[in-house]
């Protein structure tokens, strides 16, 4: 492999990877960004394996073209997620030790999680997103609007909005 080929390479990767429509959602305290067609483990929910859920906590939507930044959520933001089954993460080794007093104790812990696959996302005044639209597309450059509740902003502008935290 020569240098220039692994140059076009590393230019060409992230291209690739971007996703066209994704969103971010919260559950369980945590956030995730996902994507139509993905599978994800999120903290247990108590649901049954083959359940249709709707996440209507998403914080964010992008479609390739513009970001939908909710104030703090997106309205009418919905993803569709199937849940497949619960699994556990791997095993944490937690072990304590005092020296000096012949005192050790090992522990392990295995979390629980909730195993989903996400099937669509939606948001008002959008049509829905499934696995079969979400290829790369091109996107074309739009302006930030700071004055509204939800933000419409380019892919790349993400800390640019006039009077956020940056002062701008």
């Amino acid at each position: 492999m020569t240098s220039e080929s692994l140059d076009a390479r590393i230019t060409v990767e992230p291209f690739l990877r971007r996703k066209a429509i994704y969103a971010i959602i919260e559950t369980g305290g945590k956030q995730y960004n996902v994507a139509p067609g993905q599978t994800i483990d999120v903290g247990r929910l108590g649901a049954q394996a083959g359940e249709t859920l709707v996440l209507e906590r998403v914080l964010m939507v992008a479609d390739g073209e513009k970001k939908l930044i909710g104030q703090p959520m997106v309205p009418g933001g919905k993803v569709t997620a199937t849940v497949l089954g619960e699994v556990r993460g791997d095993k944490v080794i937690v072990f304590k030790y005092k020296p000096k007093v012949r005192y050790d104790k090992k522990t392990g812990h295995r979390q629980h999680y909730t195993r989903i696959t996400i099937n669509d996302i939606s948001w008002e005044g959008a049509a829905p997103a499934s696995a079969e639209a979400s290829a790369p597309t091109r996107r074309r450059r739009t302006r930030a609007k700071a004055s509204v509740p939800v933000v419409e902003m380019e892919q790349g502008e993400a800390g640019k909005v006039e009077g956020g935290a940056d002062g701008a």
